[in-house]
């Protein structure tokens, strides 16, 4: 997985979940590494994303085989805290998106064949979204979620409500 990230001086990053199990930041115009590699993971890192806070921070989100959904700050590489735990099987997407009231979200999609909505600033898993199957891919732009599952795809709204 890779994705898009711009930091607070307007620096474009590029980040790359890896089957080494670490997340690696890039300088996409010049090709060189932009830092260490970030590494805590215990397996195959699936999924990357980056979104930023109301407050301008960025945070890096990944997700992995092991489980588990890690937050970073790119611009140290230090971890954000433990990891999200609760899914019961690797998981495959992770992508940030608003709230109804504003704040950063973040959703994290499984074999288990859930979704699952954090809260980044508190740590919590705000909701649990039962599917049928596997989730295999998210997207967020503000408040929709599309979920791309082996059954479909199906937009909701970040407070659960169907959009279509």
């Amino acid at each position: 997985s890779v994705a898009f990230g711009t930091g607070p001086d307007g620096r474009l990053l590029l980040a790359s979940g890896s089957g080494d199990q670490t997340v690696r930041l890039w300088d996409p115009l010049t090709g060189a590494p932009a830092g260490k590699p970030l590494t805590g993971h215990t397996d195959l890192v699936f999924s990357v994303a980056f979104g930023t806070g109301p407050d301008g921070r960025l945070l890096l989100a990944s997700g992995s085989y092991d489980q588990t959904v890690r937050l970073w700050d790119p611009l140290t590489g230090a971890p954000a805290g433990d990891p999200l735990t609760g899914h019961t099987d690797l998981v495959f997407s992770v992508a940030f998106g608003t709230g109804p009231d504003g704040r950063l979200l973040l959703a994290s999609g499984s074999d288990d064949q859930t979704v699952r909505l954090w809260d980044p600033a508190t740590r919590a898993c705000i909701a649990t979204l039962q599917r049928r199957s596997s989730v295999r891919s998210i997207a967020a732009a503000g408040l929709a979620l599309a979920i791309g599952d082996d059954e479909g795809i199906i937009v909701i709204e970040w407070d659960g409500r169907a959009a279509r």
